[in-house]
């Protein structure tokens, strides 16, 4: 486990309304005729924490006051029942009239049978790793950005997410890292985070650096 943290962080729910409101920058989607917003979580890899960023996303946007459900997108993880609701489709369509947010959990990214249907979704997260193993599975979600998805990385302790930051130039804007989430059916507390991705929070401020682009991870622009 990674060292503990004395930052305290306060969540959502254990404030008032109102102060939780007084930060939020977009106002609340209407509740007559919903069309719920969509967020599309995949994983650079298989047990990387997708699943559990899906489920502090909705917890996070639940805990401000929206109606929101998650749902499993991921084939291999659907029973014969469920594949043929999945793959017919019209449940989603019709939940997006009942929620304010749908956080659909698509698993694995190298899985993903048609990477379009992920990409088309209103908010994009990429849940990544920094072990050796996992580099080149995350250089396959920068190969098709399409300049919004937002890559959340689990377990990097503190001491190595400069590194990180440097090493997802230009992406860096849109970099963020998770805290330890031993329950994730538990709200984590973590609204910077989480306002950030939804953007309910202003996003973080552009930084000029010097020196020609890299490549992430280091390599070189040809």
């Amino acid at each position: 486990a990674p060292p503990a943290t004395s930052e305290v962080v306060t969540p959502p729910s254990q404030i008032d309304r109102e102060t939780a409101r007084a930060h939020l920058v977009l106002p609340k989607p209407r509740l007559r005729g919903r069309n719920a917003t969509t967020i599309a979580v995949c994983g650079a890899g298989h047990r990387i924490g997708t699943t559990t960023q899906a489920m502090q996303l909705c917890l996070y946007v639940k805990a401000m006051g929206y109606k929101a459900a998650v749902i499993e997108m991921s084939v291999s993880s659907l029973t014969p029942y469920t594949q043929i609701i999945y793959n017919d489709k019209t449940c989603i369509l019709a939940t997006k009239t009942k929620y304010d947010y749908l956080i659909l959990d698509y698993g694995a990214f190298g899985e993903l049978s048609e990477v379009a249907d992920y990409l088309r979704n209103d908010i994009l997260v990429a849940v990544c790793g920094a072990k050796p193993s996992e580099v080149d599975l995350v250089s396959d979600i920068l190969r098709v950005d399409n300049g919004t998805i937002h890559y959340v990385f689990s377990f990097v302790p503190q001491r190595d997410r400069d590194d990180i930051l440097k090493s997802m130039s230009p992406f860096d804007e849109r970099t963020y890292f998770a805290g330890w989430t031993p329950d994730y059916f538990l709200y984590s507390g973590n609204d910077e985070l989480y306002g950030y991705i939804t953007g309910q929070l202003k996003a973080k401020e552009t930084v000029q650096k010097k020196g020609g682009l890299k490549w992430p991870f280091g390599r070189k622009r040809k």
